[in-house]
């Protein structure tokens, strides 16, 4: 059996994980999608059609602040559920 997951070695502190964990963490909990947060996007968001552009994407992550630490020139986004 293949490892889902790998430590996230940049950060040091959370996992790197991919649809096939995200997918087996959704049906388990019975849920659609996850909204996580605190990686930096130029757009403020991101969405990972990996089930198909047709199925709501399985991971979306919201980062909020804008222009992060004054360095990034970043959008912020917030998430409306």
């Amino acid at each position: 059996m293949k490892n889902k997951s790998k430590p996230n070695e940049s950060r040091d502190c959370s996992i790197l994980y991919g649809v096939e964990l995200a997918n087996e963490f959704l049906i388990a909990n019975d849920l659609t999608t996850i909204i996580r947060g605190h990686e930096v996007f130029l757009e403020g968001y991101k969405t990972y059609a990996w089930n198909g552009c047709k199925q709501p994407p399985p991971v979306i992550t919201v980062f909020s602040a804008p222009n992060y630490c004054g360095t990034c020139g970043n959008k912020g986004a917030v998430a409306w559920i």
